[in-house]
């Protein structure tokens, strides 16, 4: 785009590996439909896959999962509970 140019749009999109269609690939295919399956990826790339291929978990703990989860999950308090079992 031109420096002089006058009409131009900032757009900010939001994404999220929660969104329904964000593991869509090409074809129309979604490996993760439902928000089960998706929960479950976050929870696997964070504190399992992560660990395992580069020894550090991927949660930083800032709590932003939290303050955005659709389904108002507490991933501090479903990590809790799993541990007791």
């Amino acid at each position: 785009m031109a420096e002089t140019a006058r009409n131009w749009e900032k757009i900010r999109t939001w994404d999220s590996c929660q969104s329904e269609g964000y593991g869509r690939v090409a074809g129309g295919a979604n490996p993760r439909k439902t928000k089960g399956e998706r929960l479950r990826n976050l929870y696997q790339c964070k504190l399992v896959w992560r660990p395992e291929n580069f020894g550090i978990y991927a949660c930083t703990g800032c709590g932003r999962c939290i303050e955005v989860c659709q389904g108002k999950i507490d991933i501090r308090k479903s990590i809790q509970k799993l541990g007791k079992k």
